[in-house]
């Protein structure tokens, strides 16, 4: 038995030896058995490694500040610089994925702090089986199923390959000692629990291999999203320029790996279909989807973009209203505009219009719901002259009408700059005539 012992506790310290860090190495430690074993076996592999411990003290048991203590202690017998950040409970409703949450970015600012491009996290081969179970019973990504990954930007697990067993084993030779949160024992504490108390147990009775069958399924799967993505890779430039232009069977594995790389890794299914929906609606050819924490999704015809939302600040530019006096130059609008009855000289921008008799000024005010456009053989609503004009959803309230006295629209100045001309308010050639210049 000795000699298996030694087995794992010198394969753990081997696997660790293949890494070389130039830079102070981020350890997070809670002080349980996984930790302390990636600590020692850490210390017995790098003896010169410069060692940072990062404990995160939850507050949620009566141990916790003695769970804190120990790592303190831990810290000395390591020779490790130590620092703790205490996490505040304001709501127990969702704790998990805000504990979760709040540790990582402990874990990034230290990184940050430190110059480190190293954060060692001591989950193995049970809690990957745990994490791949409960995916699957919460539903989501196909991806999600691969678990956790061995290295994702700073975080490195290097025990993803030995399980619980192995790491108490380990202690055991090297006569650690550690600190057991009960809490973990009680399988209605919450549902990872569950699986480890009941689910992994009872599976395990059906077959004695059970998690390394769970786990080989999972390197299938990453093994078939690598092959995926690879495919992918030739869509991505297509997917922003011209979405549509992307194979159809490939449009969602395109979607959801656009949005991964961009941050969302906690997409929900409904989301992404929702986004499908968006893309097929042709009689919507504009048009978003939230996808929360103040972002969205955007069509704009053939073009989508992630966006934050939009600060409701609008409200002032759908009240503009300003007027343009005959022959004075107007500064109210981004643009300076002037409407003059003098033809105008070396400007890069005018519209020739009637001469308006009677007429000594004009309005330049935002568009309303009721606005209409003369067109050719009748008349056209406003809202639909932007929709033409591919003028994006949330651009649209930038629109100006230009009206005479009598409200008359003659003409609307789209959010791009544009100009479109109501069709009686065009000059005849043996007219008399003024020019809006800008």
């Amino acid at each position: 038995m000795l000699g298996v012992f030694l087995s794992y506790m010198s394969k753990i310290i081997e696997s660790l030896k293949k890494y070389h860090w130039d830079t102070p190495v981020i350890i997070a430690v809670s002080g349980g058995l996984d930790s302390v074993v990636l600590l020692d076996a850490l210390y017995q592999s790098h003896p010169q490694q410069a060692i940072v411990i990062a404990h995160v003290n939850y507050h949620l048991r009566a141990e916790s500040d003695q769970d804190a203590a120990f790592v303190a202690q831990l810290a000395e017998k390591y020779h490790a610089q130590l620092v703790v950040k205490d996490f505040q409970n304001n709501n127990p409703s969702g704790i998990e994925g805000r504990a979760r949450d709040f540790r990582y970015e402990f874990f990034e600012e230290l990184a940050q702090q430190y110059h480190s491009q190293t954060v060692l996290v001591a989950h193995h081969a049970d809690d990957q089986v745990e994490t791949i179970l409960l995916n699957l019973i919460r539903g989501g990504q196909l991806s999600q199923l691969t678990g956790m990954s061995a290295v994702r930007d700073k975080v490195l697990r290097p025990l993803l390959d030995y399980y619980r067993q192995d790491l108490f084993d380990y202690a055991q030779q090297q006569q650690l000692t550690w600190r057991e949160d009960e809490t973990n024992f009680d399988a209605s504490y919450t549902a990872r629990n569950a699986i480890r108390q009941n689910i992994l147990p009872a599976l395990s009775e059906l077959n004695s291999g059970a998690k390394r069958h769970i786990l080989d399924f999972a390197g299938q799967i990453a093994n078939q999203e690598q092959l995926m993505n690879q495919q992918i890779q030739l869509f991505l430039p297509q997917l922003e320029e011209d979405w549509t232009k992307v194979p159809e069977d490939w449009l969602y594995p395109t979607l959801r790996y656009w949005l991964t790389e961009k941050g969302f890794y906690r997409l929900k299914n409904q989301q992404l279909m929702a986004i499908g929906r968006l893309l097929k609606n042709w009689q919507k050819p504009s048009g978003y989807i939230d996808l929360g924490e103040d972002w969205q999704f955007h069509k704009t015809y053939q073009k989508i973009c992630l966006k934050k939302k939009a600060k409701k600040s609008k409200k002032a530019q759908e009240n503009l209203s300003v007027m343009l006096k005959l022959n004075q130059w107007n500064f109210l609008t981004d643009k300076p505009l002037c409407w003059s009855n003098q033809q105008p000289k070396g400007y890069e921008h005018m519209i020739k219009l009637p001469s308006l008799p009677g007429v000594n000024h004009l309005f330049l005010r935002s568009f309303k719901s009721a606005d209409r456009l003369a067109i050719k053989g009748g008349s056209k609503a406003v809202r639909r002259v932007l929709i033409d004009a591919k003028i994006p959803l949330e651009n649209r309230h930038h629109a100006l009408v230009l009206t005479a006295s009598d409200n008359k629209i003659l003409g609307v100045r789209l959010p791009n700059g544009k100009w479109q001309m109501s069709q009686d308010s065009s000059a005849q050639a043996n007219q008399d005539s003024t020019w809006l210049v800008w």
